[in-house]
């Protein structure tokens, strides 16, 4: 995992306001919840518990609700089976954050993992046909008709449950960069990179530079890592290892994020809870409406 200025820290945050990193509850906190068993390969944090990770889920459920709606409307509306605990992929953590590391670099370079699971090649082909609906007569009208029905029936969490936690991850994320024993393992980084002959950087968020990442295509769909990418990318995480950088960097977030959880126990409880009932309707509606794996 990389500092929150590198690519894709917190794949769900939206920018909405300027996030302060206290407790504004004059009340007695409740106690914090207990957190995970540090895992650095996996990047676990004691803030993942909280952050809105069904994403692949809700996109599910939607599509086999509405189907009744857009078949009265004459549009063919097939739905794939779908596995319904269906995680972002090998390179996102449960966080939402996308991991680095040396097994990840060696096979990926600086490109996520693809996500691949039963049944992704019919939900891909879904997903086309949907792009080719859009442009058809009537489409939107049914769309709007058909997605509104849904969301009645599958409400969308509050903006508290969906933003609170990630954004509070990412200004974390910042915060710990800064930490002097990051920084003073990031000169430790940036000098086993020279050695390896990538010089000129100072922190891993300068990894890969822009114009490498721009020429390598890193973060478009569709795109693979090439040798020299898999190769940068490969040096990139083991001096990550061998200067210490990336053990400090997840301890200094680690206690940071365990620091906030522990002040906000009251508001994160009521976001866990919030997100729990979501991921049940969510799944009551995929049992009651899925196809049979196929």
């Amino acid at each position: 995992m990389r500092a929150a200025t590198s690519r894709a820290a917190c794949l769900l945050v939206a920018v909405l306001a300027t996030l302060s990193i206290s407790s504004c509850s004059s009340q007695a906190p409740a106690p914090s919840p207990t957190p995970p068993p540090q895992n650095r390969a996996e990047w676990v944090l004691p803030l993942d518990e909280f952050v809105y990770n069904t994403g692949n889920l809700r996109d599910y459920a939607e599509a086999l609700v509405e189907a009744p709606c857009y078949e009265a409307a004459g549009i063919d509306w097939k739905v794939p089976y779908r596995p319904s605990e269906l995680g972002m992929g090998p390179s996102i953590s449960r966080g939402m954050q996308q991991k680095f590391n040396v097994d990840l670099a060696k096979q990926y370079g600086y490109h996520r993992a693809p996500n691949l699971y039963e049944g992704v090649d019919n939900w891909k082909r879904f997903i086309e046909q949907n792009e080719v609906r859009v442009t058809l007569p009537g489409f939107e009208a049914a769309m709007k008709k058909c997605q509104g029905e849904s969301r009645a029936k599958l409400p969308v969490p509050s903006d508290e449950a969906l933003y609170y936690a990630p954004q509070a991850a990412a200004t974390i994320s910042d915060e710990a960069s800064l930490d002097p024993s990051v920084t003073e393992a990031a000169a430790a980084w940036a000098s086993c990179m020279t050695a390896e002959g990538y010089g000129g950087l100072s922190q891993p968020s300068d990894s890969p530079p822009d114009e490498l990442s721009e020429k390598w295509q890193v973060g478009i769909p569709g795109t693979k890592a090439g040798p020299d990418e898999i190769a940068m990318a490969t040096a990139d995480a083991e001096c990550g290892e061998s200067s210490g950088w990336s053990e400090a960097y997840y301890q200094a977030v680690w206690n940071r994020q365990l620091k906030f959880v522990d002040e906000n126990s009251d508001r994160l409880l009521r976001i866990r809870a919030e997100l729990a009932a979501d991921r049940e309707r969510l799944l009551e509606a995929v049992s009651q409406n899925a196809p049979a794996a196929q």
